[in-house]
């Protein structure tokens, strides 16, 4: 009896992961996306070598310049953070922690 409820419990976990890897692998990862728009990767062949170049300092010379003004919102909306993977997680950690309180109250 306590060898099938520690089965059916280990069974109840390895679901809960499994469903929460199969929702990470799923899932596009956009937390921090601002826009949809695909970031596009060039790459270089060889590094640029920076190099010194002597230059007259800047005049000093003092401009009048307008103070800034606040713009409205901005025409984009955010990209919408996926929540359900959050509820994934905590119910796999629920789960998780109910195993193994299971676990130790069978074996006192």
């Amino acid at each position: 009896m306590k060898m099938q409820l520690i089965q059916k419990n280990l069974v109840l976990v390895f679901t809960f992961v499994f469903v929460l890897a199969l929702t990470v692998a799923l899932l596009p990862a956009m937390a921090f996306a601002q826009d949809s728009a695909p970031a596009e990767i060039t790459e270089t062949a060889t590094p640029v070598t920076p190099t010194a170049t002597a230059t007259q300092p800047p005049a000093a010379t003092a401009t009048a310049t307008q103070p800034a003004q606040p713009t409205g919102t901005p025409d984009t909306e955010p990209v919408p953070i996926p929540e359900p993977i959050t509820v994934v997680l905590f119910g796999t950690g629920l789960a998780a922690l109910s195993a193994a309180a299971a676990s130790r109250r069978n074996k006192e």
